[in-house]
């Protein structure tokens, strides 16, 4: 008999260095060289400029609030849109 094992997830990075477009949010892509220093891909890095929004989504969250009231205040205030383009 043949056992069957689920196809494990890939990491962000690896996704990244794959040719993937996705960014998730909070975080920036980033270019990733081989050691002799050509480009291999991207990989992701923390974007500052969204570290407090994060923060405030997780904080939330841990104070009993669902992730769809979090999205929708974060979503009427402004501060949670899809980004589109580089």
């Amino acid at each position: 008999m043949r056992r069957i094992t689920p196809k494990p997830r890939r990491r962000p990075e690896t996704v990244a260095v794959k040719g993937s477009e996705a960014v998730p949010y909070g975080y920036r892509k980033v270019p990733v060289h081989r050691s002799n220093g050509k480009p291999m891909g991207g990989g992701f890095e923390p974007d500052p400029d969204k570290v407090e929004i994060i923060r405030s989504i997780f904080q939330n969250f841990e104070s009993g609030e669902s992730t769809s009231d979090i999205a929708a205040a974060f979503t009427g205030e402004g501060v949670l849109k899809r980004e589109v383009g580089p």
